[in-house]
């Protein structure tokens, strides 16, 4: 997911940002293909052809990172700190308003919330409330995290919610909660945190066996260089979590996994580049990492593949489709504008970008309902954010969505047979829109 931060951090972030990309092309050469475990070119029915100190701040592009808690826009007196106890009697209360094209706009109080579909209906997470819809119209508080906590990736298996999640720093304490993998098993009305050692969690996956998370480690071997380490983590339950594999970086290479998917494997998409310098600010020329994946049984990983995907991946931004996988990158840092764009694959390694809509858009969330494959994004010179839908990959419709609330270009999306639900920021909190579907 993308973040629309205050100024302050947003300029912190620019800074970190331009020292995680500053990346020159590997020494090392890539394998081109994976030695063990082979990239699997998927079948379906419709098959395409046209298809980021003790922890340092490393390369890896929006590596669950300690944020700044953000402010809202210049003139607004909202107060975004949570409440002490996060319950929903101390919650302030959701506004909602009715369009008259159908869709229903909820104002909530916190900024950055995320929406998904569970078994049960949808659920949002809204700073550290969480809420659920079963129409995706009208609102809940069902539980909460701790305080501060940003919930950025959601997966369940039955009536396991794995979800993980980062925190905002909190001004007068400096503390702030820990990169950690969230567990319910009653609906999200109680949670139970893990913090997996070595780093922070970028994605969860549900497997056959259970989950599998993927991040990064950071490695403080020479203080001269902040250098990480991919980490795949699986997990039987959600609860007990074993770290089962990492990623063999030679002398001068720093990894890290953004994505994880299972497709009768585990596909893992990530960044791959010369260790980046701890010292000094290397955004006044920075060069592009590699984008690579690797292949796992869930006990190893074969060598990194070299993929052809340009741009950076967000934590969740891949998908396993019927016709194909699908991915979206972004823009690079402020000063290097590589490709926003979607992207398709039969093999995780080679990718086909998508013509979707003509113009510059980017595009920030996948949802799917299905044989259905949804697209939220934003057009970056202009004000237009919709969702566009396939059932085929190649012949994609697009959603308008009215003049809404939402602002800036942290978009969330989920779907379900009855309703289509998107969620982002306005300038004092947070705004879940959703409208029935036929």
């Amino acid at each position: 997911m993308r973040n629309d931060l205050g100024e302050k951090s947003r300029n912190d972030l620019r800074r970190v940002l331009g020292e995680m990309e500053a990346l020159a092309p590997l020494a090392p050469e890539l394998e081109t293909r994976p030695v063990d475990l082979q990239p699997r070119r998927r079948s379906g029915p419709n098959p395409l052809l046209v298809a980021l100190g003790a922890a340092a701040l490393v390369f890896a592009l929006a590596l669950p990172v300690v944020l700044q808690s953000p402010n809202p826009d210049v003139g607004s007196t909202v107060d975004l700190a949570p409440p002490t106890t996060g319950s929903a009697t101390t919650s302030p209360p959701a506004t909602a308003a009715t369009t008259a094209d159908g869709w229903t706009f909820t104002e909530l109080p916190y900024v950055q919330p995320l929406v998904d579909v569970t078994d049960h209906g949808f659920i949002a997470f809204t700073s550290h409330e969480v809420r659920t819809s079963s129409d995706g119209l009208t609102w809940q508080n069902v539980g909460s995290l701790d305080e501060g906590v940003w919930i950025f990736d959601l997966e369940h298996r039955g009536d396991t919610l794995v979800a993980a999640g980062s925190g905002f720093v909190d001004e007068d304490t400096g503390e702030a909660p820990p990169n950690a993998v969230w567990t319910s098993t009653d609906g999200g009305t109680t949670w139970t945190s893990t913090e997996l050692e070595a780093g922070g969690v970028a994605d969860i996956a549900v497997t056959p066996d259970g989950f599998a998370a993927v991040g990064v480690e950071f490695d403080n071997s020479d203080p001269a260089y902040n250098k990480t380490h991919g980490i795949l983590w699986t997990s039987p339950d959600g609860l007990t979590w074993t770290q089962a594999a990492r990623s063999d970086d030679p002398e001068g290479v720093s990894s890290n996994f953004r994505n994880v998917v299972w497709d009768d494997q585990l596909i893992i998409l990530g960044h791959r580049g010369l260790d980046n310098p701890s010292e000094g600010n290397l955004s006044d020329d920075p060069e592009p990492h590699d984008n690579v994946t690797w292949f796992s049984d869930g006990t190893s990983l074969s060598k990194p593949s070299a993929s052809t995907l340009v741009g950076n991946l967000d934590e969740d931004s891949t998908a396993v489709t019927p016709f194909g996988f699908i991915a979206t990158t972004h823009w690079s840092t402020p000063t290097v504008k590589t490709e926003a764009a979607a992207w398709i694959s039969q093999d995780g390694v080679t990718w086909t970008k998508l013509d979707i809509e003509p113009g510059s858009y980017e595009y920030t969330d996948i949802a799917q309902h299905g044989d259905e494959v949804l697209l939220v994004g934003y057009q970056i010179d202009g004000e237009d954010k919709s969702v566009w839908t396939t059932l085929d990959g190649s012949q994609w419709d697009r959603i308008a969505i009215p003049e809404t609330p939402i602002r800036g270009v942290s978009l969330e999306l989920a779907v379900s047979g009855s309703a289509l639900v998107i969620a982002g920021d306005h300038q004092a909190g947070g705004v879940i829109a959703g409208t029935p579907r036929d």
